[in-house]
């Protein structure tokens, strides 16, 4: 999605038509292309927008809980690795595999 160019905040946006269509109620993101999505979302949608990797990353270790589901989807070059690496590293018992980041 970094790549994206002219056609980020049009393909960012219509991200929220297939994470409605499948049910998620909870949409956590970060960064500015991202606030396009933030925009298309539903209102009954529960959304977290944190400007920085570093700001997601905290309220993610604060909000997560031992046995909660997280999947986590981003370009490489934003650094949303850094919050996948502190998860595991609170909830070292669901580290088995190696995670791709």
């Amino acid at each position: 999605m970094l790549e994206m160019g002219e056609f980020a905040a049009d393909v960012h946006a219509k991200l929220a038509g297939p994470l409605t269509e499948a049910g998620i109620t909870d949409v956590w993101l970060t960064g500015p292309e991202m606030t396009h999505l933030r925009d298309a979302l539903p209102e009954d949608c529960k959304v977290e927008y944190r400007e920085t990797v570093a700001d997601l990353n905290a309220f993610a270790l604060d909000a997560v809980s031992a046995g909660d589901v997280v999947m986590i989807k981003s370009s490489k070059g934003t650094g949303c690795g850094k919050i996948v690496a502190a998860l595991l590293d609170k909830y070292p018992a669901f580290s088995d595999t190696e995670p791709t980041i």
